[in-house]
C-alpha cells in the first residue's frame, strides 16, 4: 500500500499536469506558469519566499499548493513532462513513484530532512 504522503503528492502532481495541459485552470491568482528548460523538460514556476515575512506566513507559503505543486512537478523526470494523455501520464507517474523507497519516520531514529517525500 502506498504511503499517505505519497498518495497526496501524486494527486498534487496530477492536478499540476491538468493545469499544464489546460484541462483545468490554475487555482485563483496563484497562476502556475510553465517554461521549457531543455534537458530538464517543462519546469513549473513557483512563487518565491518573502524576505522578512512572519514565520506563520512562511509556513503558509511553504505548504500552499502554488508552492508545493510546482516543486513536486520539477522533481519529475523530463520524459514524464512530455506525456500528453492523462491515462498514460497516470500510469507512468505511478511506475516512477513506485521506484521511490518508502521511508516513514521511525521513533528514536533521526534522518536528515523529510525523507518520506519526493
Amino acid at each position: 500500500q502506498r504511503r499517505v504522503r505519497g498518495r497526496c503528492e501524486r494527486y498534487i502532481i496530477l492536478h499540476i499536469w491538468k493545469i499544464k495541459c489546460d484541462v483545468i485552470t490554475s487555482v485563483s491568482d496563484t497562476g502556475v506558469k510553465f517554461r521549457e528548460e531543455g534537458r530538464r523538460g517543462t519546469q513549473a514556476k513557483y512563487p518565491g519566499r518573502k524576505i522578512g515575512a512572519l514565520q506563520s506566513n512562511q509556513t503558509a507559503h511553504d505548504t500552499s499548493f502554488a508552492y508545493v505543486g510546482p516543486k513536486l512537478w520539477n522533481c519529475l523526470p523530463a520524459r514524464l513532462h512530455q506525456v500528453e494523455e492523462f491515462k498514460k501520464f497516470k500510469v507512468e507517474l505511478s511506475k516512477w513513484l513506485m521506484m521511490i523507497p518508502d521511508r516513514p519516520p521511525v521513533p528514536g531514529y533521526v534522518r536528515g530532512g523529510n525523507s518520506n517525500s519526493i
